[in-house]
């Protein structure tokens, strides 16, 4: 188990930022596709037990990964994080199916990967806009935030699939 936290800031010059970041000595880590599948409980009840399954696969290998929510903040998203490499997607889901998660909404995302100083970032592209993403010790975000010069931009502390439903209503 790994504790998460992160927080995301919607980009709109993906170029800029990532010039910013090659600037201050980010080092590359990939570029890959990932196809994520978030797992609900009938109702989404698993919402208010704040316990998130996923199923994700990036170049070929899907892992399994179950969040908990073990407080609610507005400063920072932060998860209990269990994760393991299972057989194939089909499989997972099913298993998940079986245990009662039967709402599968699926997203796509390309991230490009940095380490920098202590934190990871990644820039995901989603159809619905693309985010940067830091995640590491809480001091060490804030100083990230500033040494990006972001202080100002909004923080995220939403998963992708929150941010898609906002997206989603927009839309209606």
């Amino acid at each position: 188990m790994k504790k998460e936290t992160e927080i995301k800031i919607k980009i709109g010059n993906t170029k800029k930022v990532i010039g910013k970041i090659e600037n201050l000595g980010g080092v590359f880590v990939k570029d890959v596709e990932q196809v994520m599948h978030g797992l609900f409980l009938p109702k989404y009840k698993n919402i208010k037990t704040g316990i998130f399954p996923r199923i994700r696969t990036e170049n070929g290998v899907t892992t399994l990964t179950v969040k908990v929510r073990k407080t609610q903040s507005n400063h920072y998203f932060k998860r209990d994080e269990y994760a393991v490499d299972i057989s194939d997607e089909k499989t997972g889901l099913e298993i998940m199916k079986i245990l009662g998660y039967s709402l599968v909404r699926t997203l796509r995302k390309n991230r490009k990967e940095w380490k920098f100083d202590k934190v990871i970032l990644s820039l995901d592209t989603l159809y619905f806009g693309t985010f940067l993403e830091i995640e590491g010790e809480e001091k060490d975000i804030e100083q990230t935030i500033s040494a990006l010069v972001l202080e100002k931009e909004a923080r995220i502390t939403k998963s992708y699939l929150y941010l898609e439903d906002i997206h989603l209503k927009k839309l209606s």
